[in-house]
């Protein structure tokens, strides 16, 4: 394998009068993923960390 030529960064997008600024202002908002999704895991990682 080869250095790598492409990062992946998974970004939250809300509507214009939302503006959290960190990862415990997301726990203010309803979040919706797609299920058996990379998006999953993250949001697991997350919660493990949180505590």
């Amino acid at each position: 394998m080869g250095p790598s030529y492409m990062d992946v960064q998974e970004q939250v997008v809300c509507a214009k009068n939302k503006n959290p600024k960190s990862r415990e202002d997301l726990l203010n908002y309803k979040i919706e993923i797609i299920s058996k999704s990379s998006y999953v895991e993250t949001m697991i990682l997350c919660q493990y960390h949180k505590q």
